[in-house]
């Protein structure tokens, strides 16, 4: 709730004031509530792994874990990773979150699994959720599907 007070309502405080509270939200706040939205369900993802991981349900023993950007040198464009998480083992761990209301289908998960190809490692895992419901789709040992009501049930 910080988050949102800082970015939307402290600039915009003298007009709240004022009681042009719906101005506010239809200049400032209405086009940009989706990408907000969707970096609190990253954050709310993050702190879902860091619970498995302290109970002990994470595919990897991480020494460290946090988000990355960098150049992809096969792509040659720039990449973001929501998180990632590596132990010396070689292992890594990488986590993406769909904030989207449309289908996650096989071609979604290929393509995310594709961008992680820079990174050096031995063995490789992938916890992906989504704002949407997932096809119905075989995937690899080392892709775990969340969907919501699991990250709520932890």
């Amino acid at each position: 709730m910080f988050y949102f007070c800082y970015k939307f309502v402290q600039k915009n405080l003298n007009l709240i004031n004022l009681d042009m509270g719906e101005l506010v939200y239809n200049k400032s706040i209405k086009d940009n509530l989706n990408d907000y939205t969707g970096k609190v369900f990253e954050k709310i993802f993050i702190e879902y792994f860091e619970e498995r991981f302290k109970r002990g349900l994470s595919p990897i023993f991480p020494d460290d874990y946090g988000n990355w950007w960098g150049n992809d040198s096969r792509l040659k464009k720039e990449l973001e990773i929501e998180m990632i998480a590596y132990g010396d083992d070689g292992k890594y761990l990488f986590l993406e979150a769909k904030w989207k209301n449309e289908l996650i289908d096989k071609s979604v998960i290929d393509n995310l699994v594709e961008k992680y190809l820079n990174f050096s490692y031995k063995e490789s895992f992938y916890l992906i959720t989504s704002l949407s419901v997932f096809s119905k789709m075989e995937v690899g040992n080392n892709v775990e599907l969340i969907k919501l009501e699991d990250m709520y049930n932890i």
